[in-house]
């Protein structure tokens, strides 16, 4: 295995880890992977159901070490001036407000990733 490939399957290993870790977290929702796809995390997104619960984590995260970031404040559609209004992609907008991205990057360590996993559920 090459430094390339064994970089995805650490991110790979690492998005799974957390993915079995939190899944049983109330007030968020994660990834869902079905069994024929192939997966490769850049980030692993994780929507909050309840948005005030988004910068509590964050901060937690930061005062630990770990970088987690908001990725999508805004829809595209609100980004630019293209013509519509608050409401006409609720779907996207609702995205955009509840998300928080987490690292799983090869220099995230088991004990990195078991230090972020604590840290969302002492915050939820």
């Amino acid at each position: 295995m090459n430094e390339s490939s064994a970089a995805v399957k650490n991110r790979i290993d690492n998005g799974l880890f957390l993915l079995n870790h939190l899944a049983a977290v109330p007030g968020i929702r994660l990834p869902l992977i079905y069994p024929q796809s192939s997966i490769c995390f850049n980030r692993f997104p994780v929507i909050f159901d309840d948005i005030k619960k988004i910068k509590l984590v964050q901060e937690a995260l930061d005062m630990n070490g770990i970088e987690a970031s908001r990725m999508y404040y805004k829809p595209l559609h609100k980004m630019f001036d293209l013509g519509y209004k608050s409401g006409d992609f609720s779907n996207a907008e609702y995205f955009a407000e509840h998300v928080l991205t987490l690292p799983v990057h090869p220099l995230m360590s088991d004990k990195d990733i078991a230090r972020l996993i604590k840290v969302i559920k002492g915050c939820l």
